[in-house]
Parts: C-alpha cells; sequence; structure tokens
C-alpha cells in the first residue's frame, strides 16, 4: 500500500499514485500492447491477476480496457475513488467480465466486511484515515457489484464450486458472465495457501 513508496493507481487506492494521478491504466495498455508484439500473442485476450492494492489494479484495468477477457483477485477488491481532483480518482464500471475473487476472513488491511475511517479495524482505518484511502467495500458487496455488471439474476442463489478446509468457492452465472467468490476462514492479507499468523 505505497508503505515503501511504491503503489498501482486503482482509483480510490493507493499512496501515493491515486492522488498524484499517476496513468496506470494507459501505463498497462502499452505493456499489453508491447507484450503482444514481442510474443506474438492475441492483445485482444488478456486475463489479469493480482493481490490487495495489485488486486484493486486488476479492477480498475477490467473496468477501463476491453482486451481484458477476465481477472482473478486476492483480497483486492474495486476500489472506486472521489471526483474531487485533489483526491483520488473516480472511473465508471459497466463492462461485463469473469471475475475470480479470493478473500480471507480475517484480513486485518482489507477486511471482509469493508473498511472506512469509524470501522474496519486499527489498520485498515489507519489507512482510511492518514493516507487519504478511499472506503474499502465488504467483499460481498464487491461481489454484489460484480454479479450485477455481468447480469447475474437477483434470484441466482449460486452453487458451492469448490469446498476443502476452510476454503469454500460459490460461483454465479455461465461462462461469460461468471463470478466466482472464494472465502477462506482462517486466511489474512495473503496469497491462499501461504502460511498465516493465524492458523487452525
Amino acid at each position: 500500500f505505497g508503505v515503501f513508496g511504491f503503489a498501482w493507481n486503482a482509483g480510490g487506492c493507493c499512496p501515493d499514485s491515486d492522488t498524484a494521478h499517476v496513468n496506470d491504466v494507459a501505463f498497462f495498455g502499452d505493456v499489453i500492447t508491447e507484450a503482444a508484439k514481442r510474443f506474438a500473442i492475441d492483445e485482444n485476450l488478456v486475463f489479469v491477476a493480482g493481490v490487495s492494492n495489485g488486486g484493486m489494479m486488476a479492477n480498475r484495468l477490467a473496468c477501463s480496457d476491453t482486451r481484458i477477457k477476465a481477472i482473478v483477485t486476492v483480497v483486492g477488491p474495486l476500489v472506486n475513488g472521489t471526483n474531487q481532483a485533489s483526491e483520488t480518482e473516480s472511473f465508471q464500471c459497466q463492462r461485463r467480465v469473469p471475475v475470480l475473487h479470493f478473500h480471507g476472513m480475517v484480513d486485518p488491511v482489507v477486511p471482509f466486511g469493508g473498511c472506512n475511517k469509524t470501522v474496519g479495524g486499527f489498520q485498515c482505518q489507519g489507512l482510511q484515515t492518514w493516507s487519504g484511502v478511499a472506503p474499502f467495500p465488504s467483499a460481498q458487496e464487491h461481489i454484489a457489484a460484480w454479479r450485477t455488471r455481468n447480469g447475474v439474476l437477483p434470484t441466482d442463489q449460486g452453487m458451492v464450486t469448490f469446498k476443502h478446509g476452510s476454503a469454500t468457492c460459490t460461483s454465479w452465472g455461465n461462462q461469460p458472465s461468471n463470478v466466482t467468490f472464494c472465502t477462506l476462514q482462517y486466511m489474512g492479507h495473503d496469497w491462499p495457501g501461504r502460511c498465516n499468523t493465524i492458523q487452525r
């Protein structure tokens, strides 16, 4: 989250690229174009994955670049910014994109239940207060928003597509509009499967 001065401008997160309005969407667009030339790949079939601020950036790219065909995010929801030029950046998101999202239920940095300046726990509230980060939606709100964008009917209850140990994945929609949400009961701010400080 920019602790050492490096972050992607994912709109509402993270310092200082968001408040400086660094054009990371254009940067990634150039990377995609150049990679397609160098490696003779189809630049219209791009999949993006990221964790934390990288996952937030993957969401913004999916909203902004039609070449992105699907995303995988880990504890990195879509975090939109404000309309005030001096603060974080806002953007429109109306694309239909398949999404696979992983979220630890004991994440103190990007809490499962969301975060703003008054709720969410010490670590996340500190980011909101001292770094000017926009509020984080809950994991459920993030998934609900993607389901709506992807045209998944509200009556679609989803189905459990994976379950092992403390991990459970639920999927909605068909292949072009699929939204899959994987919860990990004891995972913090980490990649799935990595050792955490909280173990059961």
